[in-house]
């Protein structure tokens, strides 16, 4: 099951876009660059 696993997303079966987080989120997710500069004010 494992091996099955690692060829699917190998293969790219689980590369798809997703707005989950968004919705759950409320906005849009930040990249960590973003989120380190606007938390350290960088």
């Amino acid at each position: 099951m494992t091996a099955g696993f690692s060829v699917a997303i190998e293969q790219g079966e689980f590369d798809f876009p997703s707005t989950t987080l968004e919705k759950l989120l409320g906005h849009k997710p930040e990249s960590v660059k973003e989120f380190l500069k606007a938390a350290y004010k960088l």
